[in-house]
Formats: C-alpha cells, structure tokens, sequence
C-alpha cells in the first residue's frame, strides 16, 4: 500500500508542475528546492561550493552564459555520414572562463546508432592535436563527443549521470562534460553535451600497452553491446567490442582477442557460480558494486543492452566502467522504468536485463557489499540533485532556446511515457526529473536498507514488487517472461521441460532449440547489425530478428538428429507494442528429412498459419501454434509471407509435447 501511494504522488506531481510557458522571453524560475549544495566533481567525497542565489524571474538570454562551438565544415555543407570523416575547422569562446580557442583544423563525423535517424545529429570530432577543449577533464585528446541528447526533453540526463557516476569511489573513471551552445556552418544547432571520448588514456582508462606487441597479457577495453561491430568478441551469451589496440602482427592479434574472451567467460563462470573468492580473484568487487549502484540509482533501461564497458589491465582484474549512454533513464524511459520505485538491475526480468548484476545480487553477501556502499554515498546522491538544478539554473535561458529550435517539448521522440508527454514547459520537465531523483533515491534508501534486502527470498520479493507496480508479468529466474526457467545454456546437451511457456498451449512440451546447429541455418534476407536470424535461436527475448524486405522471409535450420515437433512459438520482439505492424501476419512451417529438400522439393508442410492477429502485440510475448507433424524430422524451414516492408520477432522455438508432469 506504501509503494501505491508513493507512486500515485509522483504521477499527481508530474502532472500539477507549475510552469509559464517555459522558453518565453521571461520564465518562471526554477522551483524545486536542492536536497544539498551543489558540488565540485571530485572523486570519492564531496566538496561543498556556494550556491548562487536562484532568481524569482529569469531575464532575456544574455550572451556568454554557456559556452559556444562554431564549426565549419570545409565544403560548408552538413555532416552526412557516421562513418566517414570529413574536413572542417572550430572554434571555441567563454569570456566567462576566458576561454578563447582560435579557428583549429578538425575532422568531424556523425555518431551514434538510433539517434542518428533525429534531424538534431550528434558528432565525433578530432583534432590533429592534442588539447583540452573547454577545460573538460583532466588531461588533453585528440578525440571529443558532442552529444545531441534529442531523446531527453531537460538535456541533462546524461550530464547528471556523467557527474553522478564520478562521484562514486568504486568506479574510477567517467567521460567528463559540460554543456555548450553550437553552431554548424554558421547555422545555430542547439545544445549539446561536450563530453571526453571514453579510450584508453593515462587521464582516462589507464592501461599498460607496452607488451603489446609480445604478449596477450595486456590491457583491454571493451564494451558489451547488442550494437557490437568492427572488433568483435564473443563471451556469456553477449556481443563485445574491443576499444582498445591489438597487435599489429595478426597471429598474435588473434591470441590476444581469445585471451580476453576466455577471461571474460571465465569470470561469468565465476559469477553465475555466486562463489565470492572465486569472484574476487578475477573481479574488482568495488567498481561492479558502484556501477550497479549508479545504474540502479538511475533506473537505466539500457543498462544490459549497450554502451556497457569494461576494461582488464596486463595482470589485473576485470573491472566495470566507465559508464555511458543515459538518455533513457532517470524516468525517461518505459517498460518499467519510467517508475521511481522498485529494483530494475538486480532482476533478470527482460532479455537484456545485466547479466552481470542480475546474477550477483542473487549473493546475499553481495547485497550485503551494495548495502554498505549505498549507506555510505548519501552525500554524493544528494549532490547530484544539487549539481542538476546548478546546472538547470546557470543554463536556463540557452537550454530553452534549443527548445524554440528544436520544437519537441512534450512529444514522442524515443521512450517517453504518458507522464513525459504531458509537460509541456523546460521547467516541467526539470521540475519532473528533480522530483523523479528525489522519490528514486528515497524508495532505495528505505528497501536497500529493509531486513528482506538480505533475506533468502531477495529476488522473489523484488520480483513480486516490480509486478505490482508494472503489471508486468516476471519469473525471477527466467530469462523470457514464461513460467518456467529456460536452459542456461541454449545449446547445451539436453532439453528442458516448460510448463505452457506460450499463449494457446496448455501442457507440458519439450524444447528442441538446445538440438539446432544454428552455425547451419540460413535466411534469405540478413538482419540489421546485432539483430540477424540467428536471434530467434539464442534464447533471449531482449535480441531479436529485425529486417527489412520486399520479399518473403525465408529461414531453414536442422536439428541433431530427426525428432517430432508437435508445437511450435513465435514471440514478439521488444518494441512490438510501439510497432504492431513488423508482427508477420501469416507464415508456413514445413519439415523434411531429405539434406536436399529445396533442390528435391520435398518439404512437407505442418503448418499453415493465415491469422493477421495470430500473434499477440504485446512485447516480448510467445505464441503457441500445433504443427500437423506425424513423424520425426530433421530439416525446417519457415517462410513468412511479406504483409509489410519490416518483420521482427525475438524467438522461434520449437516443441514436443510431453506426458512429464
């Protein structure tokens, strides 16, 4: 009952904000009272500074309040590409600071993966030479991120977050930032998030190299991503990406790339085991529990999606960090999310849930470390509030005029809920997210610190939380939402029972996907990057089969040996409750035992599906279907039918209905 009405207040609160008209010439001031002074950026503790005064009106905006980029490309026309760097020059101005940084030669590209498709673009920029640019951070780079932050209607998520994460003594080092003004070719583009690139640096990520061209022993940094391209390893179930050198010579090159996968795997052998030595051998436990802290405090949807790095030094631990990407999060996001209340990272409850966190804070002696370290970081969590309406003061006037350029304010850009779409003013939507940070870290300082944080039935009673607020129906230990556990392994050497584990099936069925060669199956028309076929085989309804075609759809996949599929499901990808349409709307499943089957025309069919609303459009979801099988096969093949241009779906897996109770 506590949780309800603590909820029910928030949502009266995101609804009854006072604004007058936000970026008007003249707009009501910031309203909401600081928890504590604002603080400088020092690591581990927190040093007061003076707050300035907040003023009852807001006056016209004044040049150099914040400061500003010019950039000119040199054909003077836009940066098109993500990809390709192309030649321009920028300068730099804050008389405030009396900051002058003369036209410099740059190259400038795009960044970013779904926020490249928003007409308000992020970029990566580079020098020719070292420099520190606008006095961010602690040393010079050549390599800086200018971030758009369209997704966030306050701009300052990602800024809070940044500052927030630095504050914590485990995690030790954050992209430093600060907010600027830029201008494209003349053109006024907005505010951006000036950020340090997060690489592998003395002042950054601070790695020995220098055997790099003798040992595998060396330093990595890597990100585990769904978005994993270029250098790519493979290690518990998750995509990585290497962002750090590798040997010039390719043999070596190689090894190395195997050393850090093997390391990588034996430490999520090491946590799925819940075993605390054999975890701190391998593991920094301070910076896993500080950055679970940080990306529980914030309710981090993405958190085991992308943008989640790691680094190894030559003869050290696994450590966790930096921390990156917070456009969906403090509020912002949805699925759950969006709520102040209840755990989100300790649970296993989505497929891309932190297989990391999730895994540990099924330790009692884990949660007993994440405890201890939360009661110890009041200070830094009230400073963040502070430092977030410091920052939404000081900017005020130049964070409103992005807004009178970029007319956004109240619509749907991203994952934005009902509650985010009905402020309509900056102020609200500041007031919100002051507001959001208080009830967040109020609802974890009661439960962190209740008796059944550290009680056996920890998950279960979180889980039973997140399903009373969320209506959400989540099985602690399952990795889809279906009543009973998946294999831990996908294609391991045995199946595994489930209990009706879609809609339309009732019984017990066998899962058949542990028996598919999946090296061997094959699809007509490849997934986006990170999201191909091989997704609907991988057990994980967080990855999915996304595409885009005129054609059909066509996959086919064989089994170990012949075997009787009875039933079969389809489940839904992550967004499909956003995208009904990319459900397909009729498929056929056809089976053979003859290798040649395409070449003889031998397939037989067993199912024959023509329902438009066979599948449900809710996300994440399966739906079961009988198959007209009479016997074992070995060879599949599914074509779905093209109703629209794009189909996506998470899981295809197969069934054998069984007598097993």
């Amino acid at each position: 009952m506590k949780k309800t009405c603590l909820k029910i207040l928030f949502l009266m609160f995101a609804l009854s904000v006072i604004g007058l008209g936000g970026c008007s010439q003249k707009a009501e001031k910031i309203t909401a009272t600081p928890t504590a002074t604002p603080t400088q950026r020092v690591k581990g503790k927190v040093t007061a500074t003076p707050t300035a005064e907040v003023k009852e009106v807001i006056e016209e905006p004044e040049d150099g309040k914040m400061p500003v980029l010019w950039i000119t490309t040199e054909t003077k026309e836009d940066v098109t590409s993500r990809d390709e760097y192309i030649k321009g020059t920028i300068k730099a101005d804050f008389a405030k600071e009396n900051y002058f940084l003369p036209e410099t030669v740059i190259d400038i590209r795009g960044r970013g993966n779904g926020t490249w498709n928003f007409e308000k673009k992020s970029y990566k920029i580079k020098f020719e030479e070292k420099l520190n640019l606008l006095n961010v951070g602690e040393g010079k780079a050549k390599k800086w991120v200018l971030l758009a932050n369209m997704c966030d209607q306050t701009l300052l998520r990602n800024y809070v977050a940044l500052n927030f994460g630095a504050s914590l003594p485990g995690i030790d080092y954050m992209p430093a930032c600060r907010s600027v003004v830029v201008y494209l070719n003349g053109e006024y583009r907005g505010v951006y998030l000036l950020t340090e690139q997060i690489e592998e640096k003395k002042h950054k990520v601070r790695l020995d190299m220098s055997d790099l061209e003798t040992s595998t022993d060396i330093g990595y940094l890597f990100e585990m991503s769904y978005y994993a391209d270029d250098v790519v390893f493979n290690a518990a179930n998750r995509n990585f990406k290497l962002k750090s050198d590798l040997s010039q010579n390719p043999s070596l090159a190689s090894k190395q790339l195997t050393y850090i996968r093997d390391y990588v795997e034996e430490c999520y052998t090491a946590v799925r085991s819940g075993k605390k030595d054999e975890i701190e051998k391998l593991i920094d436990i301070d910076s896993l529990v500080d950055t679970y802290l940080l990306e529980e405090t914030i309710k981090n949807l993405d958190c085991g999606w992308d943008s989640f790095n790691m680094y190894k030094d030559a003869g050290g631990k696994l450590f966790f960090g930096p921390a990156w990407d917070f456009d969906l999060s403090l509020g912002n996001g949805d699925e759950g999310t969006e709520y102040p209340t209840d755990f989100y990272a300790a649970l296993n409850l989505k497929g891309q849930s932190n297989l990391w966190f999730f895994n540990c804070m099924k330790q009692k002696w884990f949660r007993e470390i994440v405890r201890e370290h939360w009661n110890s970081q009041e200070a830094q969590r009230k400073n963040a509030v502070g430092m977030l309406l410091e920052e939404a003061e000081a900017g005020y006037d130049s964070y409103c005029r992005n807004f009178q350029k970029w007319d956004v304010l109240g619509t749907k850009q991203s994952r934005e809920t009902a509650e985010i779409l009905n402020l309509k003013t900056y102020k609200e939507h500041v007031d919100y997210l002051v507001k959001w940070m208080e009830t967040r870290f109020a609802w974890l300082d009661e439960h962190i610190n209740d008796e059944r944080f550290l009680s056996d039935d920890f998950v279960a009673w979180a889980t039973d939380m997140w399903n009373e607020t969320t209506g959400d129906y989540a099985v602690a230990e399952s990795g889809a939402a279906i009543p009973d556990a998946t294999p831990e392994k996908p294609y391991g050497s045995s199946a595994v029972i489930l209990n009706a584990p879609a809609e339309r099936l009732e019984g017990n069925f066998k899962l058949l996907n542990c028996y598919i060669n999946v090296s061997k199956a094959k699809a007509n028309v490849p997934g986006y990057t990170g999201e191909d076929f091989t997704n609907l085989f991988d057990n994980d309804t967080g990855t999915k089969y996304c595409t885009f075609s005129y054609t059909n759809f066509d996959i086919s996949f064989s089994l170990d040996e012949p075997r009787l599929v009875t039933h079969y499901a389809l489940f839904t990808g992550n967004d499909t409750a956003s995208y009904p349409v990319r459900n397909p709307n009729s498929w056929k499943l056809y089976a053979s035992n003859d290798p040649k089957a395409d070449r003889n025309n031998s397939w037989v069919l067993i199912s024959d599906m023509f329902d438009g609303d066979a599948l449900t459009t809710a996300s994440r979801r399966g739906t079961g279907f009988e198959t007209i099988a009479d016997k074992p096969y070995m060879y599949y093949r599914i074509v779905f039918e093209n109703g629209y241009d794009m189909m996506q779906l998470s899981e295809l897996w197969l069934l054998e209905k069984t007598k097993q109770q």
